[in-house]
């Protein structure tokens, strides 16, 4: 063997451990590809069994995705890429390691997964962090300068508010309608009324949003509220088709009439809160532009914009609303200029709005991320 090759080989243990602040994973690939192809395995297993962060994160902006595995192609489908598998993986020759390379901002969070050989969809089995939604599990990049909100991690020592499943028959919906009540910790023993946020697509804030979470966290901080959980039965149909206005009826009519005698809910639109996610989100303005007298406040997060409802904010005096909004960077892309629309027609009538686009997608990590924001921006 060559002498300039023996010793190259003998050298690779310091060459190829992996030392981020010193070499970088760059010089790591390039150090790979110049040994022979017999050779490099036996360091990629060093490799792994030396790095214990996955996705590989350089400079807080540049993330690695890697897998060890021996399918024939490999890609990264996710939020940044609109979940097409636009983001290849590339194989080193002679191993079973596989890498990509993603440019993010340093606060962004991001749900992803691997697409193998064009058909097989995977979680990031090397990566801890899950996201979870309506869609099934998948994995999430989490950048450095990502702060997860201490409100959905959840405390302990906080008091706990309880969670009562109810339903009633709706004479407008023509069929029995679940939802899900959420009273703060002490409220049996107080004689105080409280606003009220009334939550479309109300299972899944239970399921996916640590919702409860949050709202005991918000009572714990003197900001204690009832949260209503509406089911809905036929999703599309009654937040923006043609069983729309059977459901907003359904909501100012029967079921707020009936919350506000049944329970103690503080009197006027402005204690009055509705709010919903993408379609939900929809719904909620909606009801709101068209039922002030009811809803004073609102929440729509990653919102489809119905044009009717632009219409009326468009065209309509200015209706006492106080609005909030949020978008992601990697939001369903339909969704990201309706979103820029209303905010522009908001901002030219003077209404009371707040709007933020985050380095997130569509899913329930970044909604729940931001609830208690949304709320404490209408309430504070």
């Amino acid at each position: 063997m060559n002498n300039f090759i023996r010793f190259f080989i003998l050298s690779l243990p310091v060459l190829l451990c992996w030392n981020a602040n010193s070499q970088g994973f760059g010089n790591f690939l390039s150090r790979l590809n110049y040994l022979p192809e017999s050779v490099r395995q036996a360091k990629v297993d060093s490799f792994r069994i030396s790095n214990k962060q996955y996705p590989l994160i350089e400079s807080d902006t540049i993330a690695y995705f890697i897998c060890y595995t021996d399918y024939k192609q490999l890609a990264v489908a996710g939020d940044a890429t609109s979940w097409r598998p636009d983001l290849p993986l590339i194989r080193i020759p002679g191993t079973n390691f596989w890498y990509a390379k993603g440019i993010y901002p340093k606060d962004a969070r991001i749900e992803y997964k691997f697409v193998a050989d064009g058909q097989k969809w995977l979680l990031d089995s090397l990566n801890p962090h899950i996201g979870v939604g309506g869609f099934g599990m998948k994995s999430e990049l989490i950048m450095p300068g990502y702060k997860m909100p201490s409100e959905i991690i959840g405390n302990n020592e906080i008091p706990r508010g309880t969670l009562k499943d109810t339903s009633f028959y709706s004479k407008q919906m023509s069929e029995t309608r679940k939802y899900i009540l959420y009273f703060p910790a002490g409220y049996e023993d107080s004689k105080k009324d409280y606003p009220v946020v009334i939550f479309n697509d109300g299972e899944d804030y239970i399921t996916y949003a640590h919702i409860h979470e949050i709202l005991d966290y918000m009572a714990f901080d003197q900001l204690p509220l009832i949260g209503v959980f509406v089911v809905p039965v036929q999703r599309d149909a009654e937040y923006s088709g043609k069983r729309q206005k059977a459901y907003t009826n359904f909501i100012v009519k029967e079921l707020m009439p009936y919350l506000d005698i049944t329970y103690r809910i503080k009197a006027g639109p402005e204690n009055h809160t509705i709010a919903g996610i993408s379609n939900g989100g929809n719904i909620s303005l909606w009801i709101s532009v068209n039922h002030s007298e009811v809803f004073g406040k609102v929440i729509a997060q990653s919102s489809n914009v119905q044009n009717s409802i632009l219409k009326i904010f468009s065209t309509k005096p200015k209706i006492p609303l106080k609005i909030y909004l949020n978008i992601g960077k990697y939001d369903i892309p339909a969704l990201i200029p309706m979103n820029e629309k209303l905010s522009y027609i908001l901002d030219h009538k003077g209404y009371s709005f707040s709007n933020h686009t985050y380095p997130e997608g569509h899913n329930w990590g970044f909604w729940s991320a931001h609830t208690k924001e949304a709320i404490y921006y209408l309430f504070r």
